[in-house]
């Protein structure tokens, strides 16, 4: 049996500048996506936990021609198979996302690069060909349709805190007097909704509020201060309403009011529109009193943490 783990992904800062090359902060988080295979003579039997799809069998000319515009475990698997040709004729493979949802609710935390990053990895280690993060960014972002910028897969596959830009990325260290927390909104969203609005706007715009944003990603490298993080978010505020991409849903205004009156830096984390948000700040007392009072209104606090390692096998 060959088991490999890869972790999801919480933005810090840079979304939707990312798309324009500017630079952007992704963290991995110990919530782990899992894919186990195992050789069998013919057929390739796909099995999921997390997302919803059901059990497939499926021969491997099926799944080497399979149309990727399907839902299902075996759209992810025929995008892997059909970049490794020395694939066998047959597999158990089992993908597991579900530390990616809550009540049945997916947190929108990178469940579909870390999985697509567990698949490749494990299947390239059962045709015995060596896997890279390139091929992993090549792989989900023909899952995606050509779209997003790949810094989940950057997360998924190195782990750690990563400074991404034009698909490379480096390890990023943060200051030690900043401290930051996560909350979940109770609302799902849809990323590849929110940046196709976002390239709508863009298209005809003189993109001077994207240009500000990018500005203030720029600077954060530079300076990591709480001052530089408030600077950013009015900067996203400002692309927010310039481009209407919903990116504060009431959840996320709440919260931003919240973090003002406590004196607290509030941010969506990625597209926004629900999923995930981080609150900021250089005083742990500070940002404890915005963690309660959060919970008074049963916005609770996602208990995340970086994730040190990235791809990794679990069993072999």
């Amino acid at each position: 049996m060959i088991e490999f783990s890869a972790p999801g992904k919480v933005v810090l800062w840079g979304e939707y500048a990312v798309l324009e090359g500017a630079p952007a902060l992704v963290m991995a988080v110990n919530r782990l996506a899992r894919c186990t295979v195992e050789p069998r003579s013919q057929d390739w039997q796909c099995r999921a936990e997390g997302f919803r799809a059901d059990p497939e069998r499926l021969s491997k000319a099926e799944l080497s021609t399979r149309d990727l515009s399907l839902d299902g475990v075996s759209r992810v698997i025929a995008a892997v198979v059909q970049q490794i040709p020395q694939t066998p004729q047959g597999a158990d493979i089992f993908l597991d996302t579900s530390e990616f949802f809550a009540g049945g609710t997916k947190l929108g935390i990178g469940s579909s690069a870390a999985i697509c990053t567990a698949a490749y990895a494990a299947i390239a280690t059962l045709a015995e060909v060596n896997f890279s993060y390139e091929r992993a960014s090549q792989i989900h972002l023909q899952l995606q349709g050509g779209a997003g910028s790949g810094l989940d897969v950057a997360a998924a596959y190195f782990g750690g805190l990563q400074r991404f830009q034009d698909r490379s990325t480096a390890p990023w260290t943060l200051p030690a007097n900043l401290h930051f927390r996560f909350f979940w909104t109770g609302n799902p969203a849809t990323t590849t909704s929110h940046i196709a609005r976002f390239y709508a706007w863009e298209r005809g715009s003189s993109n001077q509020e994207l240009a500000a944003l990018s500005a203030a990603s720029n600077t954060l490298f530079e300076r990591t201060t709480v001052e530089s993080l408030t600077h950013y978010v009015d900067c996203l505020k400002a692309l927010d309403s310039a481009a209407e991409l919903a990116i504060y849903d009431p959840a996320h205004t709440y919260l931003d009011t919240l973090a003002n009156r406590l004196q607290v830096v509030y941010k969506p984390s990625g597209a926004g529109g629900g999923d995930v948000g981080v609150a900021f700040s250089d005083d742990a007392g500070r940002l404890d009193s915005f963690v309660s009072a959060a919970a008074e209104q049963r916005i609770e606090m996602l208990p995340l943490e970086v994730a040190e390692y990235g791809i990794r096998a679990t069993h072999r």
